[in-house]
């Protein structure tokens, strides 16, 4: 019993030595030869992957592309600002400007010559001004309304918004060449002003030159393009800021898009931004406009006097003796205008009407196109309608800032 005890002694020592070894302790198995070591991705995970890269890039390209979008927004803001405290400057300086008005001997001729180029409603009756008295040249009221229409012919050569402002007709095709007029007698002034002669020389050189984008002398389609940017330019540069007004913008703000020769103000986008003189057909806080005040007077809860009243309230601070009154041939007019300066914005199109049927507007009558500025619905090409949708992102001088009618 003792010795069959002792083996199995030995048997279990001998086990325990085996399981303490080293070759007990590691076991080594033979991979099969078409077994490897994973060393990429599958297909489902690069697919996955590239999803999420995707998502992540498309944020950042929406994120980018937002912020780009409001960095050209502000860009417009500011510098439709500071275009805006220039032209109102120069524009509310005709306040007290000083009016030289040509000598008129005959009562027909001067009446006849005012109506044709004023558009004014004589008034009638006993105290009208029908010949011969009261109503000859001495009369104050016709002189009142002499320098009203001078005043008027001033801001439409000193600040104009198209070309046929400065040729006193529609431009011609082939354009033609503005003879030199220093001295000349406008319509109602004495003379044309200083500044038409700058402007005129500017025009002459369009005039036969080379256009720069379709290789050919100017048409008068390439001069009529961007007109109303162009003349706004002229003004700034010419006639605001002591001359000194250049050094308010930057390189990239100026530009010639239509490559006629003549530069224009550029938004955020890159295209020129556009200028009414008077804009009466333009909605807005900053001014009453031909549909607001038909609104007003349609809506049967206000009484009949409404619109007068706020026509006299808001009257044209240049027509001192309310001589425009609130209405002729059946039209509105007389109310307060504020120069429209605008940008098409993100869409890149301006969505108001900026031309009257023609390029030409013959009279000084601020309200011969009372929807001149007017959003519209109704495109027509030759009056250059745009969608009214369009004109929902507009920026313009009448919401930059803090404007009001006061």
């Amino acid at each position: 019993m003792i010795e069959i005890g002792k083996g199995n002694a030995e048997r279990g020592m001998r086990s325990y030595r085996l399981a303490q070894s080293p070759s007990a302790r590691s076991f080594h198995f033979r991979l099969s030869p078409f077994h490897f070591r994973r060393r990429a991705l599958t297909l489902v995970e690069l697919m996955v992957a590239i999803a999420i890269i995707g998502i992540l890039a498309s944020l950042l390209l929406g994120a980018a592309a937002v912020a780009s979008e409001v960095a050209r927004n502000a860009r417009t803001k500011s510098l439709i600002a500071r275009l805006h405290t220039l032209v109102i400057e120069r524009y509310d300086g005709y306040r007290n400007h000083r009016v030289e008005i040509q000598p008129f001997t005959d009562t027909a001729v001067y009446r006849t010559s005012l109506a044709a180029v004023t558009g004014f409603v004589y008034p009638t009756g006993p105290n009208g001004l029908n010949p011969p008295q009261p109503g000859g040249p001495g009369d104050p009221r016709m002189r009142a309304y002499a320098r009203l229409a001078g005043l008027r012919e001033l801001m439409k050569l000193e600040m104009p918004d198209r070309w046929s402002d400065i040729l006193n007709g529609a431009v011609q095709n082939p354009p033609q060449i503005i003879p030199p007029s220093s001295g000349r007698p406008g319509v109602v002034l004495q003379r044309v002003p200083a500044l038409y002669e700058t402007y005129a020389r500017a025009y002459n050189q369009l005039v036969g030159r080379t256009n720069t984008v379709t290789g050919l002398p100017n048409t008068d389609d390439d001069i009529l393009a961007n007109e109303s940017a162009e003349c706004l330019y002229l003004i700034i540069m010419n006639a605001t800021g002591d001359g000194e007004a250049r050094g308010m913008f930057k390189p990239n703000d100026i530009g010639d898009t239509d490559g006629d020769g003549a530069f224009e103000f550029l938004d955020g986008w890159g295209k020129p931004i556009a200028f009414l003189r008077w804009a009466p057909g333009f909605d807005s806080d900053a001014q009453l406009s031909f549909r607001s005040l038909e609104r007003t007077a349609s809506n049967p809860r206000l009484g009949p006097n409404v619109v007068a009243e706020q026509l006299l309230e808001d009257h044209d601070p240049f027509d001192l003796f309310r001589l425009d009154p609130p209405a002729g041939s059946g039209l509105l007019r007389g109310w307060r205008l504020t120069p429209l300066i605008i940008s098409g914005g993100g869409d890149e199109e301006i969505g108001v009407r900026t031309l009257s049927g023609a390029n030409y507007i013959a009279t000084l009558n601020p309200y011969a196109d009372v929807l001149l500025g007017e959003a519209t619905d109704t495109p027509d090409d030759a009056a250059r309608d745009i969608e009214a949708e369009l004109a929902g992102d507009d920026i313009t001088n009448h919401n930059v800032g803090e404007l009001s009618r006061k």
